[in-house]
């Protein structure tokens, strides 16, 4: 699945690009999740860390999409960023805040296939590395890095080779950024299962040594995560 946000205040064009997106997922057999912001600081209000692509109006009513790029950049330096816009001046100014590209009004359906065959690729290179949202600012850390992820106290910490790295969020919004490759053994710890070592009986057992609860309501969901990473097939 591929997360895409279109902040555009037209709705005329807002329309139009989700359609050309849901006819090159049909081509392609991309899935999309798709949300759509009429403002820009609706969208950074509401700004989702497993966003994937973003299009971005440049002449919104509320704020310039620039600015808001800027502001965005500071939250997620590697989202697939690209501007729409009727003024192909914007195009030099993009490359300040690591854009993609840029797709002229009226976007025409060739145009912005093109641009989405661009950004999936894009898309494709950050899948190794999760955006991390600590007390000093945005941290990217690589997934193989990560052990575990334990929340406590309301907390997240993800356990990696280099230590403990404490970060806001939740579980499940981290569940959900990490993928396939992670399951929960119970409530508090969701787990890199290329780290587990063995199982046994009511625990996990990591690389490293690390003990981990393996609780009964969660045991089921955990042991055929294991079997379908040890097959090679996805959920």
């Amino acid at each position: 699945m591929i997360n895409v946000a279109i902040v555009e205040d037209e709705k005329a064009a807002a329309d139009k690009l989700l359609a050309y997106l849901g006819e090159y997922g049909k081509a392609t057999g991309n899935a999309f999740a798709t949300k759509v912001y009429a403002s820009a600081e609706a969208f950074l209000a509401n700004y989702s860390m497993d966003t994937d692509i973003v299009f971005m109006d440049i002449e919104l009513e509320d704020m310039n999409g620039m600015d808001a790029a800027v502001r965005l950049r500071k939250v997620d330096p590697v989202v697939v960023l690209i501007f729409v816009t009727n003024m192909s001046g914007y195009a030099i100014r993009g490359y300040l805040v690591s854009a993609l590209d840029y797709l002229l009004k009226p976007v025409g359906r060739y145009a912005f296939e093109t641009m989405m065959k661009r950004a999936v690729s894009a898309c494709s290179k950050h899948e190794g590395v999760v955006n991390v949202r600590t007390q000093n600012g945005l941290s990217c850390v690589r997934v193989s890095d990560i052990g575990y992820v334990e929340v406590s106290n309301h907390r997240l910490c993800y356990h990696t080779d280099k230590g403990c790295i404490e970060a806001w969020g939740t579980l499940k919004e981290t569940e959900a950024a990490l993928g396939d490759g992670f399951a929960r053994c119970c409530s508090s710890f969701l787990v890199n299962l290329r780290s587990v070592a063995a199982v046994e009986g009511k625990g996990v057992v990591l690389k490293d040594g690390t003990r981990l609860l393996l609780s009964r309501n969660y045991k089921n969901k955990f042991m055929e995560a294991i079997a379908r990473l040890m097959s090679g097939r996805r959920a």
